[in-house]
């Protein structure tokens, strides 16, 4: 299939324009103009003229469609709408009805459902919800990831840096607040409290008292906490990888941010940066593009 004539002639306008200095260029937006011509050829016969906030809310978040890119691909989808005499209002689309169907972002609900699914197959949580066991720590790293902190932020996470009362992470000059979240809150607190865990065995269960350690994930050995054994048990516990957990966290925090009435640019990468807490605003394009 090929686009029809209008259609090809409204994507090749808002292309020029680009080139011509007579939109923002933007870095990679050229590129997204030829991702999204091939996606109208082969996904659908509806004239550019016709489209509506649904059915371009429709074409975004088609699972063929790279998922990190639905946001700045609905902004761009915008523009070419309004070449081909079509403008629609995509400021009506909040965060969360991108994000929703996406089957690699969690919502919030979502990922407490994965933890009460962990919690249900071990059998110590099961039956002992006040105790901890060998999967605690996995719950640790999943609701700090959650809240911003990367994989390299958790194994090396000082226990002085979390703030049970604050219910805060304070890393350097940054402040990863869970005050919104009551069972981050409360989990954080029996944790940090912590002297020791139980499991199972063939003659009942045994206590495994945690070492002295400066750092809040708990061990019952001494040494440095393992990124590569710590990531293995989060997999087995929830199915998920920390960095996806960690994304969808930030995406959260977006709607949020959005649901108090304030709005970001996708192009305003410097504050997005802040907002979503990465590193280097200079390079926030592509960090963004792997959150959005």
């Amino acid at each position: 299939e090929t686009l029809n004539p209008a259609d090809r002639t409204a994507l090749l306008s808002y292309k020029d324009k680009i080139k011509k200095g007579e939109l923002k260029q933007q870095t990679g937006r050229l590129v997204m103009v030829d991702n999204i011509a091939r996606q109208l050829s082969s996904d659908t016969n509806i004239p550019l003229s016709e489209w509506d906030i649904d059915i371009a809310l429709a074409f975004v978040k088609q699972p063929n469609w790279v998922a990190s890119y639905r946001r700045l691909a609905l902004s761009v989808l915008s523009d070419i709408l309004k070449c081909a005499g079509n403008p629609i209002d995509i400021t009506k689309i909040k965060s969360e009805e991108l994000i929703s169907e996406s089957n690699f972002i969690l919502t919030y609900s979502h990922l407490l459902e994965i933890i009460k699914s962990g919690i249900t197959s071990d059998e110590i949580l099961r039956e002992k919800p006040y105790e901890l066991s060998a999967n605690s720590s996995a719950i640790a790293a999943i609701y700090l990831s959650w809240i911003g902190l990367t994989v390299n932020d958790i194994v090396t996470l000082p226990a002085s840096s979390v703030h049970i009362r604050e219910r805060a992470v304070c890393i350097g000059s940054k402040v990863y607040s869970y005050h919104e979240f009551p069972e981050i809150s409360e989990f954080m607190k029996a944790y940090s409290d912590a002297e020791y865990f139980i499991s199972p065995t063939s003659t009942g269960l045994r206590k495994h008292s945690f070492i002295e350690s400066p750092y809040f994930i708990k061990q019952s050995r001494q040494g440095s906490v393992a990124k590569s054994k710590l990531i293995q048990k989060v997999k087995a516990f929830s199915g998920q990888s920390l960095g996806n957990i960690r994304r969808s966290g930030r995406l959260n925090k977006l709607y949020r941010y959005e649901q108090d009435g304030m709005r970001v640019e996708l192009t305003n990468y410097e504050e997005l940066a802040k907002l979503l807490d990465i590193d280097n605003p200079s390079g926030a394009y592509s960090s963004i593009n792997l959150l959005l």
